[in-house]
Parts: C-alpha cells; structure tokens; sequence
C-alpha cells in the first residue's frame, strides 16, 4: 500500500510541475528567418486598412537591432519579415499602430534558441530533480522499484537534454551531460531489476 501511494505521489508531483511550464513566448531558431505577427484591435474590433503599423526590436542586451520600422497588412493581422538572428535571448519588441487620429502600441517578447524549443531550463530542471528524488527515496527505503523509476527517469532526462539541449545551449557539452545521464539511468535500472528479480526468488 505505501508503494502505491509512493507511486501515486510521484506521477502527481511530475503532472503538476510539467503543466507548471508554458511556453508563451513565441521561440525561434537561431540562424532562420521567420515572421513577427501581430494583430490590430481598436474598440474591441480588427482595425480598418487605414491602420498603419510599425514594429522596433531590442536584441537582450537593449540595443535596437530594428527601428520603427513599417509591418505589412495581412487583413487580419500586420507582418514582418525578420531576417535571421544569431543572438540567443529574450527580444523585446514594440508594435505601434495608428490611423493618423487614434493610436496605440503593444510590448511583447520573443525568444531565439538554438534548437527552437521554450521549455528553457524548467523542463531540465524539472526531470532532473525528480530523478534525484527518487534515487534518494530508493537510498532512504532501500526499496529497487523506486531506484527503477530513478534510472528511467536519468534516462528521459539525458534523452530530453540529447535533444533540446540546456536552455538555449544544445552543443557538444550538452551531448556529453546527455550521455552521462543516460549511462547513469542505465545503470540504475540494470541493477536495481537485477536486485528485484534476485530478490524476489
């Protein structure tokens, strides 16, 4: 019974902490271009065609990379076509829309990784500490289910960092944390099914 509602605290906690992360921000690739949409309201309505719309952008250290400049009209929305940027961060952006009497503007963020993905370090940080955990409860119960689940999580957590790197880093230093996650997870899972099938004979 205590095994179970071990397990059932686990999965709650690994449920509650990943819809913890969001990814609001809108992501880009590093080095590829991409298009900054925005959409004009006024009094509540998609602003006419006589709404003219221009966007500036802060690269993360707060030097203006573009100025004032005009955005297109889509119709529905207002466009511009930002060339690649190789800078990784947070960009602060500011969209001003005016037809010549009424006006108003927008600040926004949007971030540049190297892989395109939002989770940043949460997600990392995320599995990594649930992997800990659980080796630790296995340590303290001395229990080889839960250093089971310790080693599978070792491994999601160095297949995650394989993939999407460190926060906005996803290089030769990250595969090799990725490896030494992976090799660890293996390693508990191996012997803790060992353990537990021995045992249980």
């Amino acid at each position: 019974m205590k095994k179970a509602n071990l397990i059932w605290m686990i999965g709650i906690f690994l449920l509650v902490s990943i819809s913890v992360v969001n990814a609001e921000t809108q992501i880009y690739k590093s080095g590829e271009a991409f298009n900054l949409t925005r959409e004009c309201f006024y009094d509540g309505a998609i602003c006419t065609g006589d709404y003219d719309c221009t966007i500036t952008v802060y690269n993360p250290e707060g030097d203006i990379i573009i100025d004032n400049q005009d955005m297109s009209n889509q119709t529905s929305y207002y466009n511009y076509s930002m060339n690649p940027l190789f800078v990784n961060g947070d960009y602060r952006t500011r969209v001003t829309c005016t037809d010549g009497t009424n006006s108003g503007s927008e600040i926004f963020y949007f971030q540049i990784t190297n892989t395109g993905d939002g989770t940043g370090i949460s997600m990392f940080l995320i599995l990594g500490i649930t992997a800990i955990v659980l080796l630790i409860i296995s340590i303290a119960m001395a229990n080889y289910y839960v250093s089971f689940a310790s080693g599978v999580m070792f491994i999601i957590t160095g297949l995650y960092v394989m993939v999407y790197g460190i926060k906005f880093v996803a290089d030769m230093y990250t595969r090799a944390v990725a490896f030494v996650l992976i090799g660890l997870g293996l390693l508990f899972t191996i012997v803790s099914g060992y353990h537990a099938i021995w045992d249980s004979d």
